[in-house]
C-alpha cells in the first residue's frame, strides 16, 4: 500500500487527532516488524551476507562482536558502546 512509503513525520501529520511523537510511531512500527530500511541498505546487507557466508569458522572466532545502545543519563543525550 501507499502507506508503506510514508515517513514517521508524515504519519504524525496524518494522525492529527492523536498526540503521538514520531519516535513512538517508529517504535510501534518496529515492534510489529515494520523497519525503515532503504533499498540501498537492504542491497548492501544482502551483499555483505553473501560475501561473508563462505568465511570459515575460524574467521568468525576472530570477529569482534559489539553492540551499540543509547543511554540518557542526567540529561546527557549520548551514545555509549557496550
Amino acid at each position: 500500500t501507499k502507506a508503506r512509503q510514508l515517513t514517521s513525520k508524515q504519519l504524525k501529520a496524518f494522525l492529527t487527532l492523536a498526540n503521538v511523537h514520531e519516535s513512538t510511531i517508529r517504535r510501534t512500527l518496529n515492534s510489529h516488524g515494520v523497519h525503515g530500511a532503504s533499498k540501498k541498505n537492504i542491497a548492501a546487507s544482502l551483499q555483505f551476507a553473501k560475501d561473508h557466508a563462505v568465511k570459515p569458522e575460524g574467521y568468525w572466532r576472530n570477529a569482534l562482536w559489539t553492540d551499540e545502545t543509547k543511554i540518557e543519563l542526567f540529561g546527557l543525550n549520548e551514545k555509549r558502546y557496550v
